[in-house]
């Protein structure tokens, strides 16, 4: 995010520049710059420049990009959505009203001004054609210019939700529920909808529950995100780029939404399953999709459309879009380490890492944690600090372990899961919790059975998803041997597999794609 693309002069685009995304590329940039700040506490070296020219570039409306009154497009709307977000957040970080005047002047100039377009959104599966990797306008009907991005119209939505939670305009929130009601008129399958714009309605409806405290907002989110796992999610827990079009590729945007639905939903729902699936997302799809560079780009999608059982980058870094969404998403990935709750301390998902808890009558507490997660079972929490604060800890027990075990100051207690976790407490500085479990290697069949043969299968040691260098066969349930290094090896024969990638491997580059592909499915 400090490379050229993302620096003052060059991240603001003209239309034809953006290719008809105007304000999607500066409102990424400012989020990603936002997320990825808070998540390190490094200083954005081109924020500040950027937020200062923004109001200048808007146009008359108080916007970016051309006026298209009385038309709107679908790629307008979800490109300055994210300044919405982009906004919100510095605005609910700094606390700048300098953030307010742009974000009320977008949210009214544009949003607040298209209500009457959401009334009448075009639903009919016969007017969308897909497209590229980049959307474009491929049709116009009733005052709407139509993306390949299907329902990238509606994908504002969870912008919206946002600007609305910081700036309460009534007027927004008519357009929002307007909204609403548009994508409950449309069947996401028949339409097949692009799962980003797809997977940021969930992201949207999520938040307004959260605001609104509709929970049939999360009952509707549980039914789209079982779409999406059957028709939308590929075999190494990314995306397909369109719901039921197998031969694609996969977005590092979509994953990135889906990785916060999911965790989203566990929050909403206490289903252990939501947060057993997100750390499948993170582990085997948003990581795997991280290039050594830092940015974001493409893979295909193993399965009998694509015609391979091998996952492969499909191209060069998506600079334009996927890498400031894969900031936030390395950002959220921080952010869902630990959740609180009065004195009770949830984790999310072990990592290393140091929570800090403020304390108004003393220090501020520490709560130190140690894993060597995935690979193995084993975690070491140490309370500190001045504090005489006194908290419950909660840790996960995901679907693939089993033997959990709890020691605290040394003296072994009782692990009871309720809900997925481990409790542990009261607690307070001067406290060891040490926590461990067995780490079990499982066999599931393909994502999309509909998109493989009988038979097919995949491998996993706890949330790391194996593969192999080589185009072997096994049989499945075959017991595997973890060698060292991270290896295993599927007992008596010479198959070795072992988990997708190391982050920084310099062998994984897209002109050496075919021989870094790797095999998931057998």
């Amino acid at each position: 995010m400090e490379s050229e693309h993302y620096q003052t002069d060059h991240v603001f685009l003209t239309e034809e520049e953006s290719g008809g995304w105007s304000g999607d590329t500066e409102g990424r940039t400012i989020l990603a710059l936002v997320m990825d700040s808070r998540a390190t506490g490094r200083k954005p070296l081109y924020l500040d420049g950027i937020l200062g020219r923004l109001p200048g570039e808007l146009n008359g409306r108080g916007y970016l990009g051309p006026d298209f009154f009385p038309s709107v497009s679908e790629q307008q709307l979800g490109g300055n959505c994210w300044l919405l977000n982009g906004l919100s957040e510095h605005y609910l970080w700094k606390g700048e009203p300098s953030s307010l005047v742009p974000l009320r002047s977008i949210a009214e100039g544009l949003y607040v001004a298209s209500h009457d377009h959401f009334a009448r959104y075009p639903a009919d599966p016969s007017l969308r054609e897909s497209g590229g990797p980049a959307g474009t306008i491929m049709a116009h009907y009733d005052g709407w210019m139509l993306s390949s991005d299907v329902v990238a119209g509606l994908a504002c939505l969870d912008g919206m939700v946002q600007a609305y939670d910081v700036l309460r305009i009534p007027e927004l929130k008519e357009t929002i529920d307007s909204a609403i009601e548009a994508f409950r008129s449309i069947d996401p399958l028949k339409i097949q909808a692009h799962t980003h714009p797809y997977t940021l309605i969930m992201m949207g409806l999520l938040r307004y529950a959260g605001i609104t405290g509709d929970d049939s907002m999360v009952t509707w989110v549980k039914d789209l995100w079982e779409i999406y796992l059957g028709h939308g999610m590929s075999e190494n827990y990314g995306c397909y780029n369109w719901l039921d079009r197998f031969d694609t590729w996969t977005e590092p945007c979509a994953i990135v939404d889906s990785y916060i639905v999911a965790t989203q939903l566990w929050r909403f729902t206490g289903d252990p399953r939501y947060r057993d699936i997100a750390e499948l997302i993170y582990f085997n799809a948003l990581t795997y999709s991280q290039h050594t560079n830092g940015g974001f780009g493409l893979e295909n999608c193993p399965g009998e459309a694509s015609g391979t059982h091998f996952l492969k980058p499909v191209g060069d870094e998506a600079w334009w879009c996927c890498s400031m969404r894969g900031a936030e998403g390395l950002a959220r990935a921080s952010q869902y380490t630990w959740f609180t709750r009065d004195d009770d301390i949830i984790v999310g998902t072990m990592r290393p890492s140091t929570l800090t808890l403020p304390d108004p009558e003393g220090g501020p507490l520490t709560v130190d944690m140690e894993t060597d997660y995935p690979e193995q079972g084993r975690t070491v929490v140490r309370i500190g600090g001045d504090s005489g604060r006194k908290v419950r800890l909660f840790l996960p027990v995901p679907s693939w372990t089993e033997g959990a075990s709890l020691r605290i100051n040394g003296k072994r207690r009782r692990a009871p899961v309720k809900d997925g976790f481990v409790q542990a407490g009261p607690l307070s500085a001067g406290d060891v919790v040490e926590y461990s479990f067995k780490v079990k290697d499982w066999y599931d069949g393909p994502q999309t059975p509909s998109n493989n043969p009988d038979g097919v299968f995949r491998v996993l040691h706890g949330p790391l998803l194996l593969c192999s260098d080589e185009d072997v066969t096994f049989a499945r349930g075959s017991r595997l041997e973890q060698l060292g290094g991270n290896v295993f090896r599927v007992r008596r024969t010479d198959v070795f597999l072992h988990p997708l990638r190391h982050l920084m491997d310099p062998g994984f580059r897209v002109e050496l794609a075919d021989d870094c592909a790797r095999k998931i499915l057998f």
